[in-house]
Order: structure tokens, then sequence, then C-alpha cells
């Protein structure tokens, strides 16, 4: 026990205040002391061996830097039942005054407070300090912390936040804590804390089977799928998934999925940030290896065995987008259950068996269509050789003359750029190329737009992606459509705007000749102001000077003296400011006759005048593109007929424009529909199929009945 002894230099204080025999708690630090040594023993470097104690034990001990230390003590109340750490004791000044560390109720053994980087004078006969290095996480990850220390967590958990369901718990408690530990160097104890590295980057694995597959990868135990198909057919599938899991959602991962086994390889390389020479350069976490292997490989794998038992294997093949649609939902959802975000589920291969792998290449077509047809066809976003098929002779029609509206509408547009064009640049030439160029722009973009537009197949495609991408395809061609007829309105109405063109010209024309009028009006307002200013002034300065000569006013002397002759001067200067402006507004006024004159003689004569004037204006502003767009503006307002005419031809445009568009999404699903998906989808046709029965029952002499059977179940 420690007592108050002025540190063994006052035996009697140390007898009375209930010092005991043997070894002591208090430690003398650095410095001189006045010790009884028939009373006390100091244990020091020197002689520490005689006490069981290496001579280092007795420095002052150093935490090094990057480290801490985590300390066990040999003194205080033993540990609870259950616990394998003591709770932080506060008031101890980090186990550095013992008694105070025993006073208040501190326990025996492993301590969950540790001792940082520093020097700390530390009793050797009741601590022992282990040094372990920070705990570093590194950029990219974050650390699930596990705590074996803490209050218990039964019931703790916040109900609204989901913990109670994914089993994590506060800081503070016992169990996997609920805020993950984020990039960074961290001081943790690791004897009673352990800590779990999950990568917060989307990672990517492959159902695939793949010998070169480094051994380190998470996915190098995925292999091929092998599915059987409800017809008995063997298949193989290659899968890819890609997950990500959010920094938050980590510790619901863990305690899902559990925490890796501390003594693995992939922990040590975990926590040691050990490179596999394997891995090129990229750390594996034992963390996402165990999510693989526990939850991800079974979880994907049965899936897909389970639903491809509901279909023939030809469906499959056919269906696949369908299928890989459910089986992202499907995972997605099941790995939502473990805090775990599936990015996207993507079927990659699909390998028939050996004797339907032939089938598969589709058949030769007899196509004998011309040129022309061909064409068309293809303007129309179509595959000339499925439409060449008797089956498809219906809808070869249709695409033709969508194809052949694509077309005409692509040779309108280059009259109309070229017209536009014209009206910019007043070259033939330039016209010609820049129609032929707008003509190829507006080609390909119909051509887009028809083999970018999906028709529903069901109701419930009538969803808002479909319905948003179908009005963007009208929005885009109804802009075509305008662009395409407003330069063909503005040939169709030439004469009529040339003529206001000219009648805005003259309108101009008369405009600037009486601007300079109105601006010397404006000038003599002003100098009439001026004028009468002074003239008042002026007044004013002559009657003060004849007063003050009369002696009525001023200085009240009679005479013309001094004072007068100073008026006198100011009254002349006043006048002779008034005759100067006056003289400037005569002048004016003469300068305003002149050019009204000017004006009236030019008016009369404007098929001269009028023009000449015109040409000194930019003609190529005032006949350009955009001042005849607002000249058949103007016209449309002013007169019904040309308004009805225009909004005519615009919505001629926009029905040729839109009607290819409408037709593709309306119409019903024909046999060019199912055969241009079936050779997108690498599917092959049902009547090909049919027509190689006597093929598959030659595939295997002894097996002729499992195959006959095969193909009746095709056929049903």
């Amino acid at each position: 026990k420690a007592v108050d002894c002025d540190n063994f230099q006052n035996a009697e204080a140390f007898l009375n205040n209930g010092g005991q025999q043997g070894k002591q708690r208090a430690i003398l630090t650095e410095g001189y002391y006045r010790i009884n040594t028939e009373l006390f023993t100091v244990v020091t470097t020197d002689n520490a061996k005689q006490y069981g104690l290496k001579p280092e034990q007795l420095k002052v001990y150093r935490v090094e830097s990057g480290k801490i230390g985590i300390v066990t003590t040999f003194d205080g109340k033993p540990l609870p039942g259950g616990e394998i750490a003591a709770p932080v004791i506060e008031g101890h000044n980090k186990f550095q005054e013992p008694q105070e560390f025993i006073d208040k109720s501190g326990y025996r053994g492993l301590q969950e407070e540790f001792i940082e980087e520093g020097f700390w004078s530390l009793n050797p006969w009741f601590v022992e300090v282990e040094q372990v290095p920070l705990t570093n996480i590194k950029t990219g990850t974050v650390g699930v912390l596990i705590s074996n220390v803490g209050k218990n967590s039964q019931g703790n958990q916040d109900e609204t936040t989901n913990d109670s369901q994914f089993n994590i718990v506060p800081i503070g408690y016992k169990g996997i804590q609920n805020i993950p530990i984020e990039a960074g160097t961290h001081p943790i104890n690791t004897r009673v804390k352990s800590i779990v590295i999950v990568p917060a980057h989307e990672i990517t694995l492959d159902w695939r089977t793949d010998e070169n597959k480094p051994a380190t990868n998470y996915d190098s135990n995925l292999k091929t799928l092998e599915l059987r198909s409800k017809d008995g057919f063997t298949f193989k599938l290659e899968v890819t998934q890609v997950i990500n899991i959010a920094p938050k959602n980590s510790p619901k991962m863990i305690s899902r999925v559990g925490s890796p086994n501390a003594n693995s390889s992939e922990q040590f390389e975990e926590q040691g940030g050990v490179i596999s020479p394997l891995s090129k350069g990229a750390v594996k976490y034992s963390s996402i290896k165990n999510l693989v292997n526990r939850v991800l490989e079974p979880m994907v794998g049965n899936y897909f065995r389970n639903y491809a038992q509901e279909y023939n294997v030809l469906d499959f093949l056919q269906q696949r987008d369908q299928i890989q649609e459910r089986a992202t939902e499907h995972i997605k959802s099941a790995l939502n259950a473990y805090g775990v975000e599936a990015v996207g589920t993507f079927i990659n291969e699909i390998g028939l068996p050996a004797e339907l792998q032939h089938l598969i290449q589709a058949p030769t077509i007899n196509d004998n269509l011309n040129s022309l047809e061909k064409f068309l066809l293809w303007s129309a976003g179509a595959d000339h050789h499925i439409l060449a098929q008797k089956e498809c002779l219906t809808e070869r029609y249709k695409y033709t003359a969508i194809g052949t509206t694509v077309l005409l509408t692509s040779t309108t547009a280059i009259f109309s750029g070229g017209y536009a064009l014209w009206t910019v640049f007043g070259s033939v030439a330039a016209s010609c190329v820049g129609g032929t160029f707008w003509s190829f722009i507006v080609f390909n973009l119909d051509r887009f737009l028809i083999l970018s537009s999906k028709r529903k197949q069901t109701e419930s495609n009538l969803n808002l992606p479909f319905i948003a991408a179908t009005s963007l395809r009208l929005i885009i061609a109804l802009l075509l459509s305008f662009v395409v007829a407003k330069p063909l309105e503005l040939r169709l109405f030439e004469k009529e705007i040339n003529q206001k063109i000219e009648q805005d010209k003259n309108e101009i024309a008369k405009e600037q000749l009486t601007e300079p009028i109105k601006d010397l009006e404006q000038e003599i307002q002003v100098l009439n102001i001026e004028k009468n200013n002074y003239k008042n002034e002026w007044k004013d300065a002559e009657y003060a000077a004849n007063a003050e000569a009369e002696g009525t006013q001023g200085t009240g002397q009679f005479g013309k003296g001094i004072v007068y002759q100073d008026k006198r001067n100011y009254a002349d200067e006043i006048k002779q400011k008034f005759i100067e402006l006056d003289n400037k507004v005569k002048d004016k006024e003469e300068e305003i006759d002149q050019l009204r004159q000017e004006r009236n003689l030019i008016l009369q004569s404007p098929e001269n005048n009028l023009e000449q004037l015109n040409k000194e204006k930019n003609d190529q502003e005032s006949n350009g593109f955009l001042a005849r767009l607002v000249a058949l503006e103007e016209l449309s307002k002013d007169d019904p007929n040309i308004r009805n005419i225009n909004w005519l031809i615009t919505a001629l445009f926009v029905t040729i424009e839109i009607s290819p568009i409408l037709v593709k999404l309306l119409s019903g699903k024909g046999p060019y529909d199912y055969l241009i998906e079936q050779k997108e989808s690498q599917e092959i046709y049902n009547e090909y199929f049919r027509n190689k029965k006597e093929q598959i029952l030659q595939l295997s002499e002894g097996s002729s009945k499992k195959y006959m059977k095969k193909i009746q179940e095709f056929e049903q």
C-alpha cells in the first residue's frame, strides 16, 4: 500500500500512516532522496538482478512512435467471470499511480485501457506492457471493429436503424460496432478488439472456368455454372456479378457473413498489408473471400440452377435478357439483407450442348431482293436478309414504306438546307455542298430514331422509362420536321417575303432620313432653354445697372460710378451670350430646313434615291435567313391565308417525320420481330429447328427414342 511519507524520506510517517513491509506500489522517479537504507532498500538498475528484475525494467518506459502499449496489471480485484479484460478506470495517471488504481477498484489482469506514444514512469512489479503497432486502415477501405469488452449488448440495438436485425451494437458495447473506422492510423487495443478490413470499391466476380485466374482472386473458386434445363439438356453458363459494400453497411455485412478467422492466411495478409505475388499489386481481404464463399457462390449458383429447370434450353437462350433482369432483381434483394449492394448481374456466355451447338447458325436464305429494295430496307433500319423470307412478305412492304419515307425526308432536306444556306452565303456551290451534308445528317438521325425505337411487348412495358424514351424520340422527330419544313416555307412565300423585306427597308431608310432632323430639333430645344435663361438673366442685369445709376438700388448713390460700370459690363456680357445662342438656333433651324428639303426630294423619287440609300446598308444582313424568318412570321400574323398554308406545310412534314416511329412503336409484333430477336440473342429459328429433326435423330443411332422425345417437347 502506498502511503504519504515524502517519498520514503519520512520513516515515521510511513509507519504511522499504515505503511506495509515488502514490495511497494509507489516508485521513486529521477532525483535525489534522503532515505534511511536501514529501513528501506531501493532497487535500481544496479541491483535489479538481485530482485528478479532486468535493469531495463527500472528505466522510464518508452512507447515507441507508431505504437501503443497494451497493459497487464499484477494487482487489483480479480476479473468478473466471462470478462477477458478490465474496464477503463479513471484517475490513476495511466497506471503511474498504482495506489489510485487500487483505491478506485481497478482489476488485475489485461486492461482495456492502453498507453500511447511517450515516456511513462511505471512500476514493473505492478504492470507489464506489450507494444503493438497502430492499426492502419488503408485508403479505399474501412475497418469493422469487433469489441470483446464493454457492456452486454442484449436489448441495446437501435431498432430504428435495423441494428437488431444485423446484430450490431453502438460503441461501448460488446460485439460488432455499428460505426466503421475510416481510413487512417488508429490506436486500437488489439488484445481486446479486432479489426476486419472491408474494401469500399466495386468488386467484380466471374463465374468462369479459367486456369489463369490468380489463386488470390476473390473469384478463384468460382467456375462456369453447369445447369440442367427442363428438357433434360445440360448446358454451361458464365455469369458476372458486380458488388459494392457501402462503408456504413460494412458492419452489417460482417454481422451476417461472420468475421474471418484471425489465424487464417487471409487475415495475416489483411492486417499486415502483405501483397501476394499472384495478386499483381492488389491486396485481397478475407472479409470479401468469406462473403464470396459463404454467400455469393451458393446464392448465384443455386438461383440459376433452380431457374434453369423451368426453361427448355432454347427458351433459356432466347429469353436471356428477361432472365438476366429477374436474376438482377432477385440477387439485389437477397444481398440487401447482407448489407451488400448488387451493382449488376450479367449473363455472359451460354454454352449449348454439343448436339445443339451447330443449330444456332442461321440458315442460308435465298435473298432475291434488288438493290433499291435492300437500300430502302436498310434506310428503315431493317435486316433485308430476314425480310427476304416468305413469312415476312407483309412486313417487308411496311419497312419498305418506312425506308421510302426516310429517303423522302432526307431528299427534301437537300433543297431545304441548300436554300437556307443560299440565303446566308449567296453561293450556289456552298448551297449544294451544305444541302447534301444536311441531308446526310437528317437521314442518319431519322434512321437512328427508327432503329432505337422499341415497341411495347406487354402492357407492363408501359412504364416511365419506356414513355420517356418514346417521348424524347418524338420530340427529336418534331424538331427535325420543323427544321426541314421552315426553309421550304420561305421558298414558297419568297415573293411576299421579298416585298415585305423591301417595305421594311424603305421604312428604315425613311427613318434614317428623319433621324438627323430629330437630333437637330432636340439640340434646338436645349439651346432655346439656355437662351431663355440668358435672356432673363440679361433683363435682370440691365435693371440692376439702371437702378444703380439712378441711385434706387445698390449703393444708393446717383450717377455712373465704378459699381455701375461693373454691373453694366456684366449686363453686356450676358447680352452677348444671348445673341450668340440666338444665332446658333437660327443656324440649326436653317440646317433643318435644308434637311427637310433633301428628304422630300428623296421621297418624291424613291425608285432612285431610296435604292441608292439601301445599298449603303448591309444588304446581306437585311436579306439573310433570320430576316426572312421574321418577315414570314409578320406575314403570317397579318394574312390568315399565309398562316394557314404555313401550318399545313409544317403539319405535313411533322406527319412524314413521325409516322415511321409511330408505325414501329404501335404496330403489333410480326414474324420479322420474332426472327430479329432470335438473331440478336443468338437464337435459332423455330421452323428451321423443325426442318432439322432428321439431323438430330442421326446424332446417335442408339439414342433415337431419347432425341425423338426431345423433339416432341420442343414442338409442344
